[in-house]
């Protein structure tokens, strides 16, 4: 049996061998280090979102 932190640690590992980048929740929440939201309920990362979007679809008509 593993714990829920294990599990977690296990599928960021999962996260970062596929390409994506993983931060910690607090150092991203509005209060936090680096906010890239006004408040808890924006689930959406806009910013993140936005760029992600132009990446992919760069050069595509």
């Amino acid at each position: 049996m593993i714990t829920e932190d294990q599990l977690e640690q296990q599928c960021l590992d999962q996260f970062r061998d596929g390409g994506w980048e993983t931060v910690f929740g607090p150092d991203i929440a509005h209060d936090g280090s680096a906010p890239e939201r006004a408040n808890y309920r924006e689930v959406v990362l806009a910013g993140r979102l936005t760029r992600s979007l132009a990446r992919f679809y760069y050069g595509m008509s």
